[in-house]
């Protein structure tokens, strides 16, 4: 339940620009409004403090006006700190707003770009970082504060870590779409599986950075999210019959029953062949979508290569994307006959060595969430 918009104009009327100095560190530091007052991060704190200062002062020269918004904040996180709970209400829709630029490649006026203008030299054509260059730590990817400590001069190295990459001065956030339903915290169990291909199986990975959040080094920490969303382990005599080509959907029937958000209506998986030995699979979600929203329907798609001769996949990718809703399929029908997506923005892709447990756990968890992924994986394990 979201907060009425009341709040934030009351609170944005009273501060002013520090709302927005506000704003710009928590999306900065991707910290929460409702957990940004146990975080002691100094650039959030100065700022915190004083916009705490002046919405304090108010609630004392207005104290029935504050009260009559601090019951309007939802009772599930309402706090009793009255100028606490109204400022922590009043960021919450413009922090969790999705700006347009997540979907573009990254340009020279993104505010991490623009920070370290070399950054942009080591991303490829679709605005993913390489991670060849990559410095391995001792227990790869794991690691004691001493030894982090120990590696800060190396500045022009890039090193990838569970929730983000260091590189010169700062902590490169992972892409927004790297975030459980792009919001929350980051994905951890798949930049887990993304990390450890490329640092243990010889695997050329690339990824996503978000270049609209810029964090530095002593600010970077972790969460971790543990949960269990695993891919099932397959039969390589089922993915390696290249008669085995088409077109699978697989619906949700109990969809009016589902209290999950998002909702999945269906998700299709389409084999082709790709070559004397080759064979190629394309998957993507139907998100069950209604309102009248403007913001583009956002849909998660993957795609992979498998050698059958050589009997592993040799390149996955997976992707965002983005359909105006007066476009997009409602029903099952639509989405087998859906058109090109005004949007796509690649967010990993990985070539090499890729075995098939491996990959089943990759599918599973880029699509985490989905239960029809699970479905069909489940399927080809049968």
């Amino acid at each position: 339940m979201k907060p009425p918009p009341q709040i934030a104009l009351v609170v944005r009327e009273q501060i002013g620009s520090v709302y927005d100095e506000l704003l710009q560190v928590l999306i900065d530091l991707a910290e929460h409004p409702v957990s940004m007052f146990n975080d002691q991060r100094d650039r959030l704190v100065e700022v915190r403090n004083k916009a705490l200062a002046i919405v304090s002062e108010w609630v004392l020269r207005q104290p029935d006006i504050a009260a009559a918004l601090h019951n309007m904040v939802p009772r599930s996180w309402r706090v009793s700190d009255i100028p606490q709970a109204l400022l922590e209400a009043a960021l919450w829709d413009d922090y969790f707003k999705m700006p347009e630029s997540v979907l573009l490649p990254p340009t020279r006026q993104d505010r991490v770009i623009a920070t370290v203008p070399s950054l942009l030299g080591r991303l490829d054509n679709d605005g993913l970082l390489r991670l060849a260059d990559t410095e391995t730590l001792p227990n790869g990817i794991f690691y004691s504060k001493p030894t982090l400590d120990s590696r800060q001069h190396q500045r022009d190295r890039i090193n990838a870590l569970p929730h983000g990459v260091f590189y010169e001065d700062l902590a490169l956030h992972y892409h927004q779409f790297l975030r459980r339903y792009f919001t929350s915290s980051i994905h951890y169990g798949l930049i887990f599986m993304i990390l450890r291909l490329a640092q243990h199986h010889q695997v050329e990975a690339r990824i996503a950075i978000d270049t609209r959040r810029l964090r530095y080094r002593n600010e970077y920490q972790e969460y971790f999210e543990a949960d269990y969303w695993y891919g099932p382990i397959l039969h390589d005599d089922k993915l390696d019959d290249l008669n085995t080509l088409g077109l699978t959907v697989h619906g949700d029937s109990n969809l009016a029953d589902t209290t999950s958000s998002p909702l999945y209506l269906a998700t299709s998986f389409r084999w082709q062949k790709d070559g004397e030995n080759l064979k190629s699979i394309e998957i993507e979600e139907l998100v069950y979508k209604t309102g009248a929203s403007c913001d583009p329907i956002l849909a998660r798609y993957l795609h992979s290569i498998r050698d059958t001769a050589q009997r592993v996949f040799i390149h996955c990718d997976g992707a965002v994307k983005g359909y105006d809703l007066a476009g997009y399929p409602q029903t099952t029908t639509d989405f087998v006959k859906r058109g090109k997506s005004p949007y796509y923005r690649k967010v990993f892709r990985l070539d090499g060595r890729i075995l098939t447990h491996d990959w089943s756990e990759i599918v599973a968890q880029w699509f985490r969430g989905n239960a029809l992924v699970l479905e069909y994986l489940s399927a080809l394990a049968a």
